[in-house]
């Protein structure tokens, strides 16, 4: 669910690849597109307005939104603010750790267990060409913009403590150039595709389910989806926006669909082993 921070992307086969595909996969995509009937969505939330704070220094203090939630018992009025860092510096050690997946658990259980919800943006920014650029930060509500960004600060540190995880990275405010991209992607990029859950990318193959011992074969870091993705844009040099909003689920629902999707990949076991 949470993406741990990497190195640097090297563009190389695997990025002229997935350019090509994405490139086939676009000039079929409008009939596809068209194709497909309209979900109707309910309308749970208004945006009012939207701004930014920024430092005596240029660098970003919160971007801040103004929201009506839509709720059974009547609309509330929020304000939000969130409040980003950017990964700046990771040691070369650090990127080839086995333990990046691991560590990045910890930081995920220590964040769910503070209710703190973090916020993960990759940008791909080519115009001007500065790259991609990992940032991290936390997405705060209050009745008030002053109790939103108050409560941002406080579960931004929260999150800087965690980070500290990962030995001698460093992550501090974006600046106004980075702070305008990012606000101004967000109103001028036409296409957006949104997915709810977020595969956990794994250094493993699957266990548990009896399967032959090759599936618990050591698979590459390196295969992580959605580096695969941004090497693709970026051999382009087509500019992206990739963001990952984590919320916090009760343990009740997580034990009650871990139940479920074990008795279903039970009948897929049995099947496997002609097994009743």
């Amino acid at each position: 669910m949470f993406t741990a921070p990497t190195s640097v992307f090297d563009l190389g086969s695997i990025g002229e690849a997935l350019a090509r595909l994405t490139s086939r996969a676009g000039r079929a995509a409008p009939s596809v597109i068209r194709s497909r009937p309209r979900v109707s969505l309910p309308r749970d939330m208004d945006l009012l307005d939207a701004g930014a704070e920024y430092s005596s220094d240029g660098k970003l203090e919160y971007l801040w939104y103004r929201v009506r939630m839509h709720k059974e018992h009547g609309d509330e009025e929020r304000f939000w603010a969130v409040k980003l860092h950017i990964l700046t510096f990771i040691p070369e050690e650090e990127r080839s750790k086995g333990t990046v997946l691991p560590t990045m658990r910890k930081v995920l259980k220590g964040l769910y267990n503070a209710g703190i919800q973090p916020v993960i943006l990759f940008a791909g920014i080519f115009d001007p060409p500065i790259g991609v650029v990992q940032c991290y930060g936390v997405k705060s509500e209050g009745s008030t913009l002053k109790d939103a960004a108050a409560s941002a600060e406080k579960e931004m540190v929260a999150l800087m403590g965690v980070m500290a995880n990962f030995q001698q990275i460093q992550l501090e405010p974006p600046d106004i150039e980075i702070s305008r991209w990012l606000t101004n992607a967000f109103a001028r990029m036409p296409f957006v595709s949104v997915a709810v859950g977020h595969p956990d990318p794994r250094d493993e193959g699957a266990k548990g389910l009896g399967f032959s011992e090759d599936t618990t074969a050591k698979a590459p870091l390196t295969l992580q989806q959605n580096e695969m993705v941004m090497r693709a844009f970026a051999d382009r040099r087509q500019e992206f926006l990739f963001e990952i909003l984590p919320v916090p689920v009760n343990t009740r629902d997580i034990y009650r669909v871990q139940e479920e999707v074990a008795q279903r990949a039970s009948i897929w076991v049995s099947k496997v082993h002609f097994t009743r």
